[in-house]
Formats: C-alpha cells, structure tokens, sequence
C-alpha cells in the first residue's frame, strides 16, 4: 500500500532470497558430503539446511501473500485509489470520497463526500521556489491558512515520517463563511517538493473522519523526481 509497506517487502524479499539461495548451496554441498563420505556431520547439516531452506521460503512465500491481499483489500469496493493531476503523488481513500476540483482550481489533487461534509487536498509546490526547511515551510503555509480561516488554536507541529518522507503535522480549527472548520494538515517533504496534504471536516462530524483522513495519509506514495504541473507546461 504505501511506499514504507513496499520498501519492507522488497526488504524482507532481499533477506528471504538471500538465506534461500545461501542455505540452498550449504545443503547441496552437505548432501554431495553426506553421500561420499557417509558421515554423520554431513547428513545433519544437509537435513539442518534443507529445514531453513524450506522454512524461510514457506515464511517468504506467506508475506507476499499478505502483501497481495493488503493491496486487494486497499482497492476493493471499499475504497480507489486517486492521483493528483500531474501524477506525482498517489493516496487509498473511500469509494465515496468523489473528484472535486471545482473546490480548489490550484490544487493536484481533491476529493471528498459533500454528504458526510469530510475532504482531502493535496497541493504540490516545488522546493527550489522557497528558502529554508520544511518547518519554515510548514510555519509559511499555516499562518497564510491561519489568517485565512481566523484560526488562533493551531497544535504544535509533530514530525512524523509519511510514505517514507519526513514531514510535519498540526491540527487547527478556523472559520469560513461563517462555518467551523476542523482542518488536519500534514506538510511532506519528497525529493523536489513539499506537498501539503490537507483534511478537513466539520467540528461535529471530524473524529468521525478522523481514521479516515490516517487511513488515506499512511498510503501516500510520492513519485521521484516527478516533475510539477507548471514544469510540464512550460516544457511544451
């Protein structure tokens, strides 16, 4: 699902293969051993080798099972996967949360349920546009969203690694058109950009979305080096 999950299988795969092939060449040279010169040594260390050989690739073969049924429950009916306009990041959300570009004309990416009033932008800004780190980032985006919203509660940021990026959490509240707004905010840092990923809800409807906004958060995938939609453009 996300690309932590990914860099642990191919992980996990890389060692599993590893001790397979090692273990593989210890039995037939065990068992050439055992069958020349009949000793005991031999033969247990042929059936020892073939014991690990067998097991880790019985151990193997169940995580990428695992893995394949994470990725199909991920996809099912329950939930699609979506990806921002230039392609460059990716999220699981529920099958209910709908496109709603109409809602932000600058953003990569938004989708959301008008019903259940629960939504998620994702916006995409190249890091050689701004000086400084992700926190002076992170500190940039919250106070012009801040002022915006009329926001004054802002939690202190949280660093935390999403899709195995580094990136930086709050939570504050504002008003909009004489609406409360709970907005949850996630600053992430990839290779060329800082992406803000954003939810937000009603006060009254939010800790009902709120495992829905970490379920779609631990699934962002950021593509390397993928270029921003204003490159594209001036490319062609």
């Amino acid at each position: 699902m996300g690309a932590e999950h990914n860099v642990g299988l191919l992980s996990g795969s890389a060692i599993a293969l590893g001790v397979i092939v090692v273990s593989g060449l210890v039995f037939v040279v065990s068992l050439v051993k055992a069958i020349a010169t009949r000793r005991r040594a031999w033969i247990v260390a042929a059936i020892a080798t073939a014991a690990v050989c067998v097991g880790v690739t019985l151990v193997w073969v169940a995580m990428v099972l695992t893995h394949r049924h994470s990725v199909s429950l991920a996809t099912s009916e329950g939930f699609r996967r979506v990806t921002s306009t230039d392609g460059a990041v990716a999220l699981v959300v529920p099958a209910a949360w709908k496109d709603l570009p109409e809602l932000h004309e600058d953003a990569d990416l938004v989708v959301g349920n008008l019903f259940a009033e629960e939504y998620l932008l994702v916006l995409r800004e190249a890091k050689q546009d701004f000086a400084g780190s992700l926190r002076s980032y992170a500190e940039h985006v919250t106070a012009d969203m801040q002022e915006y919203s009329r926001s004054r509660d802002r939690q202190e940021f949280k660093a935390v690694s999403v899709g195995g990026c580094p990136a930086l959490h709050t939570r504050f509240s504002g008003v909009v058109e004489r609406t409360r707004i709970v907005y949850d905010l996630t600053l992430v840092e990839t290779a060329d950009s800082y992406c803000q990923v954003l939810f937000w809800a009603l006060p009254s409807r939010f800790d009902a979305a709120k495992p829905k906004f970490d379920a779609a958060l631990s699934t962002f995938e950021a593509a390397a080096g993928a270029p921003l939609a204003g490159e594209e453009q001036q490319d062609e």
